[in-house]
């Protein structure tokens, strides 16, 4: 078995290595979503209630030790994926089978996400985001399977660590309530004195968030706008009840895998067993999911977006196969989980090489090497992520602006620049104002990088 570890072990290293050398060497583009990590990197604030804390602060040490941060991403994103993978197959070994399906079922609805896009695979920060759910599921089979204080603090700092969203760490330490209710092995975590400690880790970073969204009015305004500037409840109403379907289709998902990872158990005299684990497992992703809506409501400052109420249907079928694989005989274990590997490895760069394929002229480095030309140091640049991006790669001293940490400095000058042929996005109009919009000059690229509109406000004196 051991030689067969390493066998995975290498199979996980090969892929890391092609996917960095294929996504670094021949990856011409930036896709937006690597644009909005660059831009977070520059902006990382470990308490920053909206952005992945673990990939921000990474990138930005990335940053400070003279290293791309479009390169650190894309060199560091198959590294979180596949080590993903391997510390969650590692917390798999620790757990009997019924604590694996429970655990699984009330984590599988933890990834709440954009169904319709398929962000679990397209966003670029969500491997990191797995990354932390695989390291907090280890914690908790790890405080189970040999409790002790250290156990359980990792489990508090994994709590707190989960990146991008604004309750997911919450999310899951109220699965792992849910789950302990159910599952006799699991409630050996909670019942645990030394549980406090991992609870008194998450409590105090969740307070400290809380905290700082309370007081500062104008972030929690900032994040509502980013993903619906003046929404209406009409919109809102339509996409509470596009996420519920989308819940809905997860589930029907979901219970379709466990009823077919139940089979397998029919030999073994506890399909009795397996069918009440199943209706406690579903039972767990429905409360999920109304906490889930309300917290979403909560926060959302009113303005709810589907990727705030999806379940990660993707990660919960790719848990039950890895759950599957550890049933089975060693070899097709390994086969099993380096199959998922290769998908989780190609999936992850599907988005750029979408954006490569939809815009082969659109080189990132063209567009860095003209606005070098048209900015200043000092200046924050506001626009599509792509462009804000590229102007904080290509001059030193501009800082980048899109909307995430509350209003666009009044201090500083501010150029605004966008598709010519679009009308100006909200954020722009929202950091620069009409007025500026109105004389925005037009910013030629060429045939090759196109026409940009550029509008700029001075700084308050």
């Amino acid at each position: 078995m051991a030689r067969l570890d390493w066998w995975m072990l290498a199979v996980l290293t090969t892929l890391t290595l092609v996917s960095v050398v294929s996504q670094t060497a021949f990856q011409r583009g930036m896709s937006n979503d690597e644009a909005q990590l660059v831009v977070w990197s520059q902006q990382a604030r470990w308490w920053a209630r909206d952005q992945p804390s673990l990939l921000s602060n990474a990138a930005a040490l990335a940053d400070w030790a003279g290293i791309d941060p479009l390169t650190f991403i894309r060199v560091a994103r198959p590294i979180f994926v596949n080590g993903a993978v391997l510390i969650f197959w590692a917390a798999l070994r620790e757990a009997g089978w019924r604590t694996e399906m429970a655990w699984i079922g009330a984590t599988a609805v933890l990834l709440v996400t954009d169904m319709h896009r398929m962000a679990l695979v397209a966003n670029t920060h969500t491997p990191f985001m797995a990354f932390g759910i695989a390291c907090a599921f280890l914690a908790a089979t790890q405080a189970v399977t040999r409790p002790s204080w250290a156990s359980y603090g990792a489990l508090g700092v994994a709590l707190a660590l989960l990146p991008h969203t604004k309750f997911n760490a919450g999310a899951l330490f109220f699965c792992l309530l849910l789950t302990a209710a159910i599952d006799p092995t699991a409630r050996r975590l909670v019942q645990d004195r030394r549980f406090r400690l991992a609870a008194g880790v998450f409590a105090a970073s969740a307070a400290m968030l809380a905290a700082l969204a309370l007081g500062n009015r104008e972030l929690v305004e900032a994040e509502s706008a980013k993903y619906a500037f003046g929404a209406s409840p009409r919109e809102v109403s339509i996409a509470f009840a596009g996420g519920a379907l989308g819940a809905l289709r997860a589930a029907i998902l979901a219970a379709a895998i466990l009823l077919a990872l139940g089979l397998r158990f029919r030999g073994d005299g506890l399909i009795a067993e397996e069918r009440a684990t199943i209706r406690s497992t579903m039972t767990c992703a429905v409360v999920f999911f109304v906490l889930a809506g309300v917290v979403a409501l909560a926060t959302s400052a009113g303005v709810v977006r589907w990727r705030w109420l999806m379940p990660g249907t993707l990660f919960a079928g790719m848990s039950m196969v890895a759950l599957a694989a550890s049933r089975l005989a060693p070899r097709a274990r390994v086969a099993t989980l380096a199959a998922i590997c290769v998908f989780w490895t190609a999936v992850t760069g599907r988005h750029a090489i979408d954006a490569l394929a939809h815009h082969p002229d659109r080189d990132h480095t063209a567009l860095i090497a003209e606005l070098a030309q048209a900015l200043e140091p000092g200046d924050v640049v506001v626009g599509p992520r792509v462009i804000v991006a590229a102007a904080v790669l290509g001059v030193p001293g501009v800082t980048g602006w899109i909307g995430e940490t509350g209003p666009a400095p009044a201090d500083r000058r501010i150029v605004a620049v966008w598709p010519a042929a679009e009308a100006p996005p909200a954020i722009v109009l929202a950091a620069v104002g009409d007025s500026a919009v109105r004389n925005a000059r037009t910013l030629d690229l060429g045939p090759e990088g196109g026409r940009y509109a550029k509008a700029i406000r001075l700084a308050d004196d």
